[in-house]
């Protein structure tokens, strides 16, 4: 997926992390620079603190 910089005219190749939970139909999506593991463990992170129960 490009993803654009505008401010600097700059396109660079961002990855998608999408999790599903089909019990509960949640789902969560974000763009990520690349599929390594830090960057894996951070939107997985961020996919668990945005369906914590409020």
């Amino acid at each position: 997926m490009p993803v654009a910089n505008r401010s600097i005219g700059e396109i660079r190749k961002a990855q998608v992390f999408i999790a599903v939970l089909g019990a509960s139909s949640y789902t969560f999506a974000e763009a990520t620079w690349s599929q390594s593991l830090p960057d894996w463990i951070a939107s997985l992170q961020r996919m668990l603190k945005a369906i914590e129960p409020r």
